[in-house]
């Protein structure tokens, strides 16, 4: 009884948990609203003005994908940002990107500390203002994600 209560254990802390809510944006662009928090600096200081999120982006065989493939010497499936937005100010910064082979491998990385970080403008009517909105607040968008699994169900 000692033997599972252990492996039960060891399995309850060993598994990896994909609690991801992957909510398709653009055709390849999607945001995991489980991810949305507050942003905790390099000195783990919770800002709470600002929010953190992940981004993954599927290889559309743009330019900017086939560039990243020429450097990297491989294919990649798609790419995952963390992204901070400032809400007070509506500006937002790439905080770290990975990229992904076809095998599901990090192939390349990197990540910026607080003073590192490039603040940029949200420009009304962009895509920036739509992350924002949903950063703000995600709540209405969780039922769009979930008419999205819905969708997937049927197909």
């Amino acid at each position: 009884m000692r033997k599972f209560l252990l492996l039960l254990f060891m399995l309850f802390f060993c598994l990896q948990a994909n609690a991801s809510s992957w909510l398709q944006l653009k055709e390849k662009t999607y945001i995991d609203l489980d991810s949305i928090d507050y942003y905790i600096d390099d000195y783990d200081n919770v800002n709470y003005n600002q929010k953190t999120f992940w981004m993954k982006n599927l290889n559309d065989k743009s330019e900017y994908f086939k560039e990243l493939e020429k450097i990297a010497g491989t294919k990649i499936w798609y790419i995952i940002d963390k992204t901070v937005i400032n809400l007070h100010s509506k500006k937002i910064a790439l905080v770290s990107s990975t990229a992904y082979n076809l095998d599901n491998e990090a192939i390349d990385s990197f990540s910026r500390n607080k003073y590192e970080l490039s603040w940029h403008d949200i420009i009304p009517d962009s895509f920036g203002e739509m992350l924002y909105e949903i950063v703000k607040d995600p709540k209405p968008f969780e039922k769009i994600y979930k008419k999205q699994l819905m969708e997937k169900e049927k197909n």
